[in-house]
Formats: structure tokens, C-alpha cells, sequence
């Protein structure tokens, strides 16, 4: 029940209250026309009594009704008057590098005399070959690396020339001549497969100077 219907029902029975006891006071006695003024007064007065209270309360419920929603103008300029947020730059993965891995170097040493070559291994990984001659005969020796698949002995041969035939061969390297116990240092790229090294100073590879090297 609202506090309103409830100072209704109040007025109402004290206004009903105050007309019986000026009916009873008019029957006790007095002038008619007095009766009339008595009871209009009272009636006034009951009225006012009760309305006041609720209109008190009506005042005081529509001053605590809710608050004004705010216009869509001022909320378009609060968003309006906002800084704009810039968006975050968009981060990008490092862009892959494709670093080419470095071909296998392989060093080995090769002894050369009368008449023998001997490396210090006899098969190396494709890349560069290094071979550190060492020329610990008598005299001088070349040093060819032909690659084949011939056996190191069978390769052409000039019995005119007493010499290896070359003209025909795939000779991936040659070294000039390496007087006796002097060094030479010969570098040189190879693919997989087999080759063979040689000395091909007149009448040398005939007497032995060849040997097998393979490459994987």
C-alpha cells in the first residue's frame, strides 16, 4: 500500500470522526444556523488536514523521481571531445634468413717420394681440400688431381712421352714441380666422386706415383 492511499484513509476517518461529534454536539442543544457554521467549519478544516499531508507526500515523491537521462547531444560531444586512440602498429614477424651453410673444409697431408704418394687419408666430404705436400724424396715432383673413375694405374699413357696421357682427363688441379724437401700448399674445391693424384714428371707415373682419393 503507497503512502498516498494510506494519508487517503486517514483523512477520510478523521473527517468522518469530527462529523459525528458535531452531529452529537448539535443534538445537545443550540440554533440550527449555528449547527450549519459549526459542522461547514469543521468540515473545512478536516479537509485541509488531510490533504495537506498528501500532497506533501506527492511533492516529495516527484522530487526524488529518478534523474534525467542525459541528451544524445551531450553524450556526441563527450565522444567528440574524447583524444582518438591510435591503434597499435601491427607487429611483423623477422623475416626468415636462408644462410647458406658453409661447404666442409678438410685438410690432409700428402708425402710424395721415389716413387709413391701417400695422403694422410684416403677419402674426404665434398668442399674445399686442402693438401699439404711434402716432397721428401730426391728429387722433384709434380702433383695432379684428376678426377676418374679409372684405376690409379690405368690411366692413358704416351709410351712415347713416358708420361700420362692428360689431353682426354678431367685434371681438376695441377702443382708445378716441388724441389726435393720443399712444401706446397694446394687448395682446391671437389665434388663427390673418385679421383686420383698423380706425378706426371717424365717417367714417374709409370714407376708408381699414383694413388686413389675419394671424395663423398
Amino acid at each position: 500500500m503507497s503512502q498516498e492511499h494510506s494519508l487517503r484513509i486517514f483523512a477520510g476517518a478523521l473527517l468522518i470522526g469530527l462529523l459525528a461529534l458535531l452531529l452529537v454536539a448539535c443534538g445537545g442543544g443550540g440554533g440550527g444556523g449555528d449547527n450549519a457554521t459549526a459542522t461547514k467549519a469543521a468540515t473545512k478544516a478536516a479537509t485541509k488536514t488531510a490533504t495537506k499531508p498528501a500532497t506533501k507526500a506527492a511533492t516529495a515523491q516527484a522530487t526524488t523521481g529518478p534523474a534525467t537521462a542525459p541528451s544524445a547531444a551531450s553524450t556526441a560531444t563527450r565522444e567528440t571531445q574524447r583524444p582518438a586512440t591510435a591503434p597499435a602498429p601491427a607487429t611483423e614477424p623477422p623475416a626468415a634468413t636462408n644462410t647458406p651453410r658453409p661447404a666442409p673444409q678438410t685438410r690432409l697431408d700428402v708425402v710424395m717420394i721415389e716413387f709413391d704418394i701417400t695422403p694422410s687419408i684416403a677419402t674426404a666430404p665434398a668442399g674445399r681440400v686442402t693438401f699439404d705436400i711434402k716432397n721428401r724424396g730426391q728429387i722433384a715432383h709434380d702433383f695432379y688431381v684428376i678426377k676418374t673413375d679409372l684405376a690409379p694405374d690405368a690411366l692413358p699413357y704416351d709410351s712415347a712421352a713416358y708420361q700420362a696421357r692428360l689431353s682426354g682427363l678431367n685434371v681438376v688441379k695441377y702443382q708445378p714441380p716441388i724441389t726435393a724437401g720443399a712444401s706446397a700448399q694446394v687448395t682446391v674445391d671437389l665434388s663427390s666422386g673418385r679421383y686420383v693424384l698423380i706425378c706426371n714428371i717424365v717417367g714417374h707415373y709409370q714407376a708408381g706415383s699414383s694413388t686413389a682419393f675419394t671424395v663423398q
